[in-house]
């Protein structure tokens, strides 16, 4: 079952948002807009309605687990310690150019800590089960009617029980990249990005954004500044629209219960 929905942080790029677990599943996003349907949708069944899940292979219970949102940002930031390390799991979706990007990076901090990646994309609420090639370059692609997203990371992945799938280690000082990039299906791969140096973009568009705000410093300056960041994030770039919710375009429509999902009903 996915998690309460208040264990969910928000990441965007101002014209699409994702809602991540406590656990390091990102069990919602809408692609490319907010209004589109969702690639993952996990948040209204189960994880084989599509989510993108990085964790600790450890049980549960031996993980202790903090977040945070890195300082006046929409970055959000996981951290994991288990009996064998520690390490931080951060999220993120750099402002949007031509396409809309989702970096996942996961940093080693102390000792060495056993780590599992899976992938179900689903396109359609959780409808479409897509086709994914790979390309000459490792690159993954999930292909799905009008959508594509194109995986690139340097983890070996494989498919497994209609899912991608990797195992890897890392240890402190280590990074493990992950690139998620949203193109319509009948345009070539878009093309790559660094994640670290997306790292960096969204935190200085966050930071410069959030700058420009002049708040009284005090015990509720944090408050204020966060919800600022958020109503920033669920407004759509091009229009200035602001939208209710990132769930904005949960499914309205009785067909939507015949593929196993709640149905939203709306007055």
């Amino acid at each position: 079952m996915p998690s309460p929905i208040e264990s969910y942080a928000l990441i965007g790029d101002c014209e699409t948002a994702a809602l991540v677990g406590r656990d390091g599943s990102i069990d919602w996003l809408c692609r490319p807009r907010f209004d589109s349907d969702a690639c993952f949708a996990a948040l209204l069944g189960t994880p084989e309605h599509g989510r993108w899940l990085v964790a600790p292979t450890a049980c549960t219970d031996d993980v202790q687990v903090t977040r945070r949102y890195l300082e006046d940002t929409l970055i959000v930031e996981t951290k994991c310690e288990t009996t064998e390390g520690a390490v931080r799991l951060v999220d993120l979706m750099p402002p949007r150019s031509r396409n809309s990007h989702l970096g996942r990076l996961v940093i080693g901090e102390r000792g060495r800590v056993a780590m599992h990646m899976e992938m179900v994309v689903r396109f359609g609420y959780g409808a479409l089960v897509p086709w994914m090639p790979r390309q000459d370059d490792g690159t993954l692609r999930a292909i799905g009617g009008p959508d594509q997203v194109v995986l690139r990371t340097p983890l070996e992945v494989h498919g497994e029980d209609m899912k991608t799938v990797g195992a890897f280690t890392i240890a402190a000082g280590e990074v493990m990249p992950f690139t998620l990039t949203y193109a319509p299906s009948h345009l070539t791969p878009p093309d790559p990005i660094d994640p670290t140096a997306a790292l960096a973009e969204a935190e200085r568009f966050w930071l410069d954004w959030s700058g420009r705000a002049r708040i009284e410093e005090g015990e509720r300056r944090g408050a204020v500044i966060r919800s600022l960041i958020t109503l920033k994030a669920l407004t759509y770039a091009p229009t200035g629209g602001i939208v209710a919710a990132p769930t904005t375009s949960l499914p309205e429509t009785p067909r939507h219960s015949q593929l196993g999902l709640p149905v939203l009903l709306v007055a």
